[in-house]
């Protein structure tokens, strides 16, 4: 009885042993695709925001003055000399589920933040006449320049926990201090993302109106 007892408790172990080095096997596996998926995805994302990053700066360093020997305008009037990035072009083809989840959601977040940016400055356009557009292209100047370090400091996070180096030929620290500057200076002039400029420009049409109706 003593002996089928102790065979009995040496069976469960040894089955107990068997299951956990299989499992333990799995779990390092596992794990091991999930660094690689996770390091990929960062390389992906990194190359699409690094570029992201740069071109929110362009638009955040367009002050809208044209050269006045190629371009004159008799009204002084500012016109749009850089583009604004379309959208964010994030792969498809990696692995979401691998990363850090605060880093994720930052990273998903970004295409609503500059959807965001494109519907404020859209609304605000509609009354940029009044002050010639000088107020919506410094709020334009400062909405990029929010943004663009938004996405660096996302690409910051994501090359510091994966161990990603910077690329030859991108200089991050320039970019971020030029951002810095130009948000540093908008909000010296108290040009703010709350629609200070939109309440400013919502008065100017109101009085606009108000002395057409009493023509």
């Amino acid at each position: 009885m003593d002996q089928t007892w102790t065979s009995g408790i040496f069976t469960i172990i040894g089955i107990l042993i068997g299951s956990g080095i299989t499992w333990l096997k799995e779990l390092y596996l596992h794990k091991r695709s999930q660094d690689r998926d996770a390091h990929y995805l960062a390389v992906r994302v990194i190359c699409v925001l690094d570029q992201f990053a740069s071109d929110c700066c362009a638009v955040a360093c367009d002050d809208g003055i044209w050269d006045p020997h190629e371009n004159p305008d008799p009204q002084g009037r500012l016109f749009e000399k850089v583009k604004e990035p379309e959208s964010i072009l994030l792969p498809d083809d990696v692995n979401w589920k691998s990363i850090d989840n605060i880093i994720l959601y930052k990273i998903l977040n970004l295409p609503f933040k500059l959807k965001s940016v494109k519907k404020l400055l859209n609304e605000q356009s509609e009354y940029a006449i009044y002050d010639d557009g000088n107020l919506w292209f410094q709020t334009r100047q400062y909405e990029y320049a929010c943004l663009g370090l938004d996405v660096i400091e996302t690409t910051e996070k994501l090359k510091s926990r994966y161990k990603i180096p910077h690329p030859d030929g991108f200089d991050l620290p320039d970019l971020k201090n030029s951002l810095i500057e130009i948000k540093s200076s908008c909000e010296q002039k108290k040009i703010s993302p709350t629609g200070s400029f939109l309440n400013l420009n919502r008065t100017k049409r109101f009085k606009h109106n108000k002395n057409i109706t009493s023509l």
